[in-house]
């Protein structure tokens, strides 16, 4: 994933913010990338628990954020969605940018999910559990 790209969006949403509140919903949604671009760096069981749970609770936050960011703009978050999904809203250049990086993250969420655990293999099959 282009994390690079992705944070100078995420710059340039937070400078032509209309309001305060679009500024924190670019600072919540950075926050997400940040978490998912440190994910290649863990390790173990551990580590995988407890970036789980940040990533749930900032997308919660980031959720909570959303809802308020269009209410603050006079929007449903439904409305503010649709408006998004609305390739006219955007230049030709700026739709693009926002499909191929959707489409990369959309990739990377399915090849993650394609990971399978490896079965155990139990060698004494007397033991009892």
């Amino acid at each position: 994933m282009n994390f690079k790209k992705i944070k100078e969006i995420i710059e340039k949403a937070k400078e032509a913010a209309p309001n305060p509140e679009m500024v924190r919903l670019a600072e919540s949604f950075e926050e997400l990338v940040l978490l998912h671009e440190a994910s290649g760096e863990l390790k173990g069981v551990d580590d995988w628990v407890a970036y789980s749970k940040r990533f749930k609770d900032s997308r919660q936050r980031m959720a909570e954020q959303l809802e308020k960011t269009a209410f603050s703009l006079g929007l449903s978050p439904e409305q503010m969605k649709a408006y998004f999904e609305n390739p006219k809203n955007f230049s030709s250049v700026e739709w693009n940018e926002m499909q191929n990086l959707r489409n990369e993250a959309l990739e990377n969420k399915k090849e993650s999910t394609e990971i399978k655990p490896k079965k155990l293999k139990i060698k004494n099959k007397n033991i009892r559990i």
